[in-house]
């Protein structure tokens, strides 16, 4: 069976990885993909050459443009121009992520494509918008890593920010939204009849890719306090070291969970401990729990601990590093690593396919050799017609995307929860399903407006709470009818399993239901039925490596990133399984995990790890590399990269900054060696020379001096400076929402829609809200308007 995008046609013209990733993305799920490179001479077309490579070609290539065709075209000259835009007028989707004014000047301008392709739907990509003072600024992934707060959050207990040594997960992220952006598009094309453009950037994707811990500093008006591996919403939940120096995270969400890990590590005395009486107190009292478990998890190896808090129903995750977890049943069985075979590469392993589809499958095919299927596509395009331009006709409609279509949301935390909120913001009628207890997450810390956990606020809003006693008969068949009625059902299968629910029945009653299923750890294998974690998929997924230093406790990555991933390729399954709807009218089943989608994620590591020719390039150099979080100025911290100096722009830039050609030849002897701080192994080195130098001048000053001197200098924000930024400001990335009677902003999600364009729901649910409202309809159910 087909992929569910099965006729898509996409015009991919994208570069290194944001855009690749989101064109692979739809690839896999069926569309046939166009990837043009630019005569092959053009380095960020492949990727920037970045190394490592595997046979001359970049990691970076081989693992973003898989499930395409590849074709080279000189866009500057007539001849080619024509053929892509003979082209792009059979086409369905157009993305681009080129500099501002790029594709403009190549005469591939949204105006020009939509007069001959009306129903094209046109995504542009940017790093920093198509507005403001830096709207024609280079945008790299470490760069937006630091402008947009992502390093803010990350770092061991007392220290201030740090980057994530790997780059590529903002691209990654960026790329993923984008796909989402796409799919969204279709869905929007299947009522109007019309195309429309879309715009996304990439600070606004880092923003939403943060949401849950936005959220706190929305809530609060404080920071949110680095904690190394630990949560700042949750007690336990952190990696913890056991015999044989191995860390185990573990985290206990739910009472029912604090309880049984207890008991499990023989520590029944915490539980009658006032210290430890409820999350918030735990959480309060984080170092003291944290010697208390440690003290037990110490003196046993982790796989007896992992026995013991399996069967117990604890969640937990083992660190993991790369030779044991390619060979692992869990990501093998499901596909998340797979060795690909290729003649041109060899073996080499890669990420696989994030989503199961049911019904219609998705597919992974290695990537082309650059340009090996140009002859043939030229070929084809001979018998296309030429494009005809058609007058454009004004809207016709504006509402959101999925207005009409109806979603049951029986999910708490923040995976399905973000699922959720996408799809409201999305004009989707989201029903919240809520045991009489409520989401956990509405007591987690910190609190909020109304006594709500800022998380909560963040990913619920927009949304009709409904309760029912999960655990009783009644409640039981009240959910089997709101299944009925729903056109999508986002399970949390956690919480399913934790009140015995099975949905199998009502599910297949609704044959045009689509069906997502978020689990931790995958639909099949050993470990298919045990708890998710955060913390425990990171470990297990070793994306602790990026960050911290080898040999001291493991850091989380500050973003919930495991959670609000398997939320976003979540919408991505429903919105491809809805198209595919449109097209036959039968629902299916999608299975995302946290899991899954962090191994997926980390697919140009994977390939980096398997046989380089050599040990070069950031993904390899940097498992050696000190954090890096960037350098103290008199008024803020600055980061810095220096592309390839030429001797005059040495001098140029340590002349403005001061430096004398006598008194300091051996520092500019240094920093010479070294070269870039952010890419060299060595960066650490330099460190205090830079910041002698740079606490003579502000933030702003540095980068000054850096751009003239065609070097870049970037701005490392916490969360007031990201809001307070006139970048951000112009964006308008931030939404008030009434929660618990009180006003709060929410940061809204990240794409711009021409025609149809989002919306943000002007409240949070107070628990069980809606329960009459909703209930009611089941009396008198409406049909559905949905496609």
């Amino acid at each position: 069976m087909p992929g569910p995008l099965e006729g898509v046609r996409v015009f991919d013209l994208t570069l290194m990885m944001v855009g690749p990733w989101s064109t692979q993305n739809l690839g896999q799920m069926g569309a046939e993909v166009f990837h043009v490179e630019r005569g092959g001479t053009d380095e960020r077309s492949l990727g920037g050459r970045t190394p490592p490579s595997i046979n001359g070609t970049s990691v970076v290539y081989m693992t973003c443009n898989t499930n395409k065709r590849s074709l080279f075209l000189d866009l500057k000259t007539e001849w080619d121009l024509s053929i892509a835009k003979k082209l792009i007028a059979s086409c369905d989707v157009f993305v681009e992520n080129m500099r501002t004014g790029v594709v403009d000047r190549l005469g591939l301008d949204y105006e020009t494509l939509r007069a001959i392709n009306p129903r094209l739907i046109y995504v542009s990509v940017s790093g920093w918008g198509e507005m403001g003072p830096m709207a024609t600024k280079a945008a790299t992934d470490n760069r937006i890593q630091a402008f947009a707060g992502f390093s803010s959050i990350n770092g061991a207990p007392g220290t201030s920010n740090e980057m994530y040594r790997h780059y590529t997960q903002l691209d990654g992220s960026s790329g993923n939204y984008i796909t989402q952006a796409v799919l969204l598009a279709l869905m929007a094309r299947e009522r109007t009849g019309r195309g429309q453009r879309v715009d996304i950037s990439m600070v606004e994707v880092a923003l939403a890719l943060q949401s849950s811990r936005v959220g706190e500093y929305l809530a609060t008006g404080k920071q949110p306090a680095n904690l190394g591996s630990a949560s700042s919403a949750i007690a336990p939940s952190e990696a913890f070291l056991c015999e044989e120096g191995v860390y185990l995270g573990i985290e206990a969400r739910t009472e029912a969970q604090w309880q049984a890990l207890c008991r499990a590590l023989g520590l029944e005395a915490l539980l009658d401990d006032p210290r430890f009486a409820d999350n918030a107190a735990r959480v309060a009292n984080r170092e003291a729990l944290h010697e208390a478990i440690g003290r037990v998890l110490i003196t046993r190896q982790p796989r007896w601990w992992q026995l013991k808090l399996n069967k117990a129903g604890v969640p937990n995750g083992k660190f993991t590093r790369f030779d044991e977890l390619v060979n692992l049943p869990q990501a093998r069985e499901n596909g998340y690593v797979r060795e690909v075979d290729t003649e041109r590469w060899g073996r080499y392993y890669a990420g696989g396919l994030a989503w199961r589809f049911s019904r219609t499958p998705g597919e992974y095919e290695a990537a082309h050799p650059v340009g090996d299927d140009t002859a043939a596509i030229f070929d084809e395009v001979e018998s296309l017609p030429e494009p005809v331009e058609t007058p454009h006709k004004g809207a016709s409609d504006t509402q959101p995307p999925l207005t009409g279509l109806r979603v049951l949301e029986l999910a708490e935390g923040i995976a399905g929860p973000y699922a959720g909120v996408e799809l409201a913001d999305t004009g989707a009628d989201v029903i919240k399903v809520e045991h009489v207890s409520g989401d956990v997450a509405r007591t987690w810390q910190p609190r909020g407006a109304g006594g709500l956990g800022a998380a909560f606020i963040q990913l619920n809003r927009g949304k009709k709470s409904v309760t029912l006693d999960l655990d009783s008969e009644t409640g039981r068949d009240r959910l089997q009818e709101l299944i009925a009625q729903a056109d999508v059902l986002i399970e949390d299968a956690d919480l399913t399993r934790e009140h015995g629910l099975h949905v199998a029945s009502a599910v297949a009653a609704n044959p045009s239901l689509v069906h997502l299923r978020i689990s931790g750890w995958g639909p099949t294998g050993p470990w298919k039925d045990l708890p998710a974690s955060e913390i425990g998929a990171q470990l297990a997924a070793e994306v602790t490596t990026s960050l911290g230093r080898f040999g001291e406790p493991p850091v989380r990555v500050g973003a919930d990133l495991a959670s609000t991933y398997a939320g976003v390729f979540g919408v991505q399954g429903v919105l491809a399984a809805l198209y595919r709807r449109s097209r036959d009218g039968l629902g299916q089943r999608v299975d995302v995990s946290l899991y899954g989608c962090l191994l997926v994620m980390r697919s140009i590591m994977w390939a980096a790890l398997s046989n380089p020719d050599d040990w070069s390039g950031f993904h390899l150099d940097s498992y050696r590399k000190p954090p890096e979080s960037g350098f103290k100025t008199k008024d803020g911290i600055v980061a810095i990269t220096l592309g390839r100096l030429t001797d005059d722009g040495w001098t140029a830039i340590l002349g403005d900054l001061g430096f004398d050609p006598v008194r300091d030849a051996e520092k500019i002897r240094l920093l010479k060696e070294i070269g870039n701080p952010d890419t060299s192994p060595r960066g650490w080195e330099s460190r205090p020379v830079w910041e002698e130098a740079f606490a003579r001048f502000t933030t702003e000053e540095v980068i000054e001096v850096m751009e003239r001197h065609e070097a870049g200098g970037y701005p490392v924000n916490d969360y007031t400076r990201v809001f307070d930024h006139p970048q951000t400001r112009v964006l308008d990335v931030l939404r008030e929402v009434t929660a618990g009677g009180e006003k709060v902003k929410v940061v809204r999600s990240p794409w711009r829609f021409q025609e149809t364009p989002i919306t943000v729901g002007a409240c949070v649910p107070a628990l069980g809200e809606h329960t009459d409202e909703v209930l009611s309809r089941l009396r008198a159910p409406e049909p559905s308007v949905a496609s």
